[in-house]
């Protein structure tokens, strides 16, 4: 029995996740875009095409994914979101942000894994244009989205 858990993430070509695979390069990504080609020598497995909007298609990845060996711990690493808010119309952003993320957590239970979410301080809190403050930034108020109330 290998001890080690089956590591996937989600949305896994940004900063951070690219990151990861420096560490965890036995790492499974899941992702509706490619792999960046600067990212190409990282990755130790295939990509696995998946859109977190597409529920279905989410579980049936993760539970092929926990097929490889069942008796490894299945631990998924949640990045994907839409992280430039300018031009997103609020639609796009509570489909992927929200939907998708409730997908994640879903499919990852269904699959008997273990989730680790990652929130960056704009995709949690919201867009900051028009409040008047340059750049915005963790000072900035909170959105008319974020204040609404979200169950995940």
């Amino acid at each position: 029995m290998n001890p080690l858990p089956l590591f996937a993430a989600t949305g896994p070509y940004g900063l951070v996740g690219l990151g990861l695979f420096e560490h965890f390069p036995g790492l499974a990504p899941l992702d509706v875009a490619p792999p960046p080609p600067e990212a190409g020598a990282r990755f130790k497995n295939p990509p696995t095409p998946v859109d977190i909007t597409d529920a279905g298609r989410l579980s049936a990845a993760l539970a092929g994914l926990r097929k490889v060996d069942p008796s490894r711990p299945l631990l998924v690493v949640h990045l994907a979101a839409i992280t430039d808010t300018k031009g997103t119309d609020d639609a796009l952003y509570e489909k992927v942000n929200v939907q998708g993320t409730r997908n994640v957590l879903e499919a990852v239970l269904a699959a008997g894994g273990h989730l680790i979410p990652y929130f960056d301080g704009l995709c949690f809190r919201g867009r900051w244009e028009g409040w008047g403050l340059p750049g915005g930034g963790e000072t900035a108020p909170p959105s008319r989205g974020s204040l609404l109330p979200v169950k995940i």
